[in-house]
């Protein structure tokens, strides 16, 4: 599961992205890992969306359109959801992560 961090205090936490920072109420942004398989994209092991007819190959097509690839860290902003009884984080923002040693260990 994607893990939140908080750009502001700098810091990973077990929250989930979309809810505020424990230490200073900052919308957590979800980091990790890209996977791109199959038609899906995930961030850690948690589904990617993005709004449309098809919210799952809506975030592939959006995220190979911005040069993304599976192994890619990036950090994102967005909401947690479910869609057809799967947790779905949809994709607002997405970013490389430049940051060594911060993301979901």
């Amino acid at each position: 599961m994607a893990k939140g961090w908080c750009p502001l205090c700098q810091t990973t936490w077990s929250n989930p992205p979309g809810t505020g920072c424990p230490a200073d109420g900052t919308p957590l942004q979800a980091i990790g890992t890209l996977t791109i398989v199959g038609g899906a994209a995930s961030l850690d092991g948690t589904l990617l969306a993005r709004s449309g007819p098809n919210p799952i190959g809506a975030a592939v097509e959006f995220l190979l359109s911005q040069g993304f690839q599976s192994g890619d860290r990036i950090e994102m902003t967005g909401n947690q959801s479910f869609l057809d009884n799967r947790e779905v984080l949809y994709i607002e923002t997405v970013r490389r992560n430049l940051r060594e040693g911060t993301g979901a260990a």
